[in-house]
């Protein structure tokens, strides 16, 4: 956790994927949830990093989770970032 402050940036980097999780010709979800809902959302491959950042809104959390939009499952989920 930490203090929330004007200005915060949330910097996400999704790389060094464990290849049998992911699978050919399938489309991946990265999404972003605060305690207010969806707040980001995009598809990729599974086949390259992906990199993010967004601006930081007044919320109690941030979490990331990765799914296969394709077979519909959870592939991962970090651990919320709070913020006080």
């Amino acid at each position: 956790s930490l203090p929330y402050q004007d200005g915060l940036t949330l910097a996400i980097e999704l790389n060094d994927f464990f290849r049998p999780a992911f699978l050919q010709d399938t489309v991946y979800g990265l999404k972003v949830y605060t305690d207010r809902g969806l707040a980001y959302a995009t598809e990729f491959s599974g086949q390259t990093p992906q990199r993010l950042a967004i601006a930081v809104k007044r919320r109690s959390y941030y979490r990331v989770e990765v799914t296969n939009e394709s077979d519909g499952f959870i592939v991962g989920i970090s651990n919320p970032i709070w913020l006080d």
